[in-house]
């Protein structure tokens, strides 16, 4: 199952300026 995350503003720079994840979960 993938999830996608949505980062909020205030957390982009720390996440590399991405705006959502994937990440992949069992």
């Amino acid at each position: 199952m993938t999830v996608t995350v949505r980062i909020p503003t205030t957390l982009r720079p720390l996440s590399g300026g991405v705006s959502t994840v994937q990440v992949e979960g069992s």
